[in-house]
């Protein structure tokens, strides 16, 4: 995980978003950017929620 974070950020990206819940995965990840030079790349912990709509949304 932290190998792709590094390669999109050599790429270009500004924020990369790991979606596995896996524990220490952001930590990882932060750790991989940093050793690689890619401070400035930002992480965004991609937290996805699922919600079942049986009626209108109410916002």
């Amino acid at each position: 995980m932290g190998e792709m974070a590094v390669q999109r950020g050599e790429a270009g990206a500004e924020v990369v978003s790991p979606t596995a819940m896996i524990d220490g995965s952001v930590r990882a990840v932060r750790t991989a950017l940093d050793g690689g030079g890619l401070r400035d790349v930002g992480v965004n912990p991609n937290q996805r929620s699922t919600r079942r709509c049986t009626g209108p949304s109410r916002l």
